[in-house]
């Protein structure tokens, strides 16, 4: 008796320590899911301000629902950038780490070993927020071990696709800060500062991109904007007028140029020197560029008529692929995952999942209809990877299993 009790006492210590192991295992196990997780939202937030940073979104909406993805609410109106950079970059972007973990809120992005940024709204009409915020947070990174810090701020912007500028305004106003020993430098006061004719390489480059996009509407805005800064805010001299029809003329040309487009460069010229105002030299270069993306406007369309040609004829052939996805297609393509989505809804007028899942049902309708095969197999033909799958797609499509609306 005492022999079944030793025995039943073994047993219950060794089933206890097995529990234990289990326990441990299952922690051990919780705590290796979590850092992958975390690992995984630290790059995927990276890869989102990456790309916002370089401009490489082209709605609004896009960029909202890519950072929501990335666990960032850009929720707020106006944005701007401000860009720290050190020259102990180890210790200025460990301040940074660590003022991210405190201020949880705070949109933090590492630029390179020696600059690091971040994206901050407005919270108010003061004019005077961007400076303040730009000392508080050098000083607290200051106060977090980095040494001479020196800060540069970009402009505020209503639309997050101009979030690229603010971003190169404050990297440039960082750089420029830390060669004049200026702690602080603001790219708006700079130009105000200087009275400078307003046309800056960033503007250009939107211009270019309008034009070449057919975008007539946001040519116009940029005209609207270019008289804006020269006129209603710097009151620009005569003199700095034409610096900046010198300066749009050339854009004109070098597009013209590039895209082979036949224009009369020396009757242009004539012409926009002949007009003695600045507004109506700019009227006559708006004619002309509204003119050019027209014309970029109508060879684009023919453009995606034979996009939306291939990408119908590709999905058309490989609809059964139960591994077709964006990453399969955008290397077909040879396009970034993330850009081949862009442009896959903008050619095709929706995503690529709902084409795709719409594409296979109507394909796996007509299979039901033909009445030669099981549910299985006609999931295993239009590419699903279980009937499961298949049917839970049909009903969220057409509210009735593929059952029910085979009879």
């Amino acid at each position: 008796m005492l022999e079944d009790r030793e025995i039943h006492k073994t047993e219950n210590i060794s089933e206890y320590e097995y529990l234990e192991k289990g326990v441990h295992a299952l922690l051990d196990d919780y705590q290796s899911l979590n850092a992958m997780l975390q690992e995984k939202t630290v790059k995927e937030r990276r890869n989102f301000l990456t790309l916002l940073m370089n401009g490489e979104f082209d709605t609004e909406l896009n960029i909202i629902e890519e950072a929501a993805h990335a666990g960032i609410r850009l929720v707020q109106k106006d944005y701007y950038v401000l860009v720290f950079g050190s020259e102990e970059g180890e210790k200025l972007l460990s301040a940074a780490k660590k003022c991210a973990e405190t201020e949880t809120e705070q949109i933090w992005y590492p630029v390179d070993p020696t600059h690091v940024a971040l994206l901050q709204y407005c919270t108010e009409e003061n004019p005077m927020e961007p400076l303040l915020v730009g000392e508080q947070t050098a000083e607290k990174l200051k106060q977090l071990g980095a040494e001479e810090v020196y800060v540069g701020i970009g402009s505020c912007y209503t639309e997050k696709r101009e979030i690229v500028f603010s971003y190169q305004q404050a990297l440039y106003c960082s750089d420029k800060g830390k060669i004049e020993k200026q702690n602080v430098v603001e790219y708006s006061r700079e130009l105000w500062k200087r009275n400078m004719p307003w046309y800056p390489l960033e503007m250009e480059e939107k211009l270019q991109a309008a034009t070449k996009n057919g975008n007539s509407e946001q040519v116009k805005e940029i005209f609207i904007k270019i008289r804006e800064e020269n006129l209603g805010k710097i009151h620009l001299s005569a003199n700095g007028g034409k610096v900046v029809i010198s300066g749009i003329t050339s854009t004109l040309i070098r597009m013209c140029n590039n895209m082979a487009e036949s224009m009369e460069t020396e009757q242009l010229l004539e012409k926009v020197q002949t007009e003695q105002s600045f507004p109506k030299a700019l009227e006559v270069l708006e004619t002309q560029f509204l003119r050019l993306c027209e014309e970029n406007y109508h060879s684009r369309s023919r453009k995606s008529e034979i996009y939306y040609q291939k990408l119908e004829e590709y999905l058309e052939k490989n609809y059964g692929n139960p591994s077709l996805g964006v990453p399969m297609v955008a290397e077909e393509f040879g396009l970034s995952e993330n850009y081949f989505s862009i442009f896959f809804k903008e050619t095709m007028g929706k995503s690529f999942s709902s084409y795709l899942e719409k594409l296979r049902l109507e394909k796996a309708k007509k299979l039901i209809a033909e009445g030669k095969w099981d549910m299985e197999t006609i999931a295993q033909m239009v590419g699903y990877g279980s009937s499961a799958t298949f049917r839970r797609a049909f009903k969220r499509a057409y509210g009735i299993a593929p059952s029910a609306w085979k009879e």
